[in-house]
């Protein structure tokens, strides 16, 4: 469909090699909006907040089954035994209704200064809760090597440690203190390993739950 570039001093257009956006003249979002630079930091942010999800997620996962084993009465894997929880807590825990509620938020704070985003913080964190040989298990699920999967991950917490902690500036010689770029396709793809990896992490972290 053809689109005259303006057809009333009410509509304008952004024209991108993947989108056509037409914007109202009384719309939040204005032509200034879609420079590169502003959609640059965007998915700059996007890409941060993906590893923020992946972090939140197997934060989640091995408090959620403290919890359930503790309700249950099930004995504690040997690892997460030695998990340091304070006098204070221990006091708490024994006065407290909700003993388990004292318990999960000391384990939240005990992982919370860990960040689960490394491949060797993950499966760290992970045999806490008895999860063994976790990378080669979910790269097998995904159909690639275990090197292959360990890789795509580090490079992803790579590039969102520039972003957050060096404000995505070169550290090259060449080009010190140049903003690196960023493109569409670099979050897609980070986008598209990370559907991939935590499903197939899911399952196997069940498998080995049950």
């Amino acid at each position: 469909m053809h689109w005259p570039q303006r057809t009333s001093s009410e509509i304008d257009r952004v024209d991108t090699p993947e989108a056509i956006i037409v914007l109202r003249e009384n719309a939040r979002l204005k032509r200034p909006d879609f420079r590169k630079d502003v959609l640059s930091d965007l998915l700059r942010a996007s890409l941060v907040m993906l590893v923020s999800a992946i972090d939140a997620y197997f934060h989640a996962k091995i408090i959620a089954h403290v919890v359930r084993l503790a309700n249950k009465g099930t004995a504690m894997p040997k690892a997460l035994c030695k998990a340091n929880i304070s006098v204070g807590d221990f006091v708490k825990a024994k006065s407290y209704k909700r003993p388990m509620t004292v318990m999960r938020n000391a384990l939240c704070e005990c992982l919370g200064y860990q960040a689960l985003q490394s491949p060797d913080n993950i499966s760290s964190a992970l045999s806490l809760i008895g999860i063994k040989d976790f990378w080669s298990k979910v790269a097998g699920r995904m159909g690639a090597p275990k090197s292959e999967v360990v890789d795509g991950l580090k490079r992803i917490v790579k590039r969102r440690n520039q972003i957050a902690h060096e404000a995505d500036l070169s550290q090259s010689k060449k080009a010190r203190n140049s903003i690196t770029a960023i493109a569409p396709k670099d979050v897609r793809r980070a986008l598209g390993f990370s559907l991939k990896l935590i499903p197939r992490a899911e399952k196997e972290i069940n498998s080995q739950l049950k």
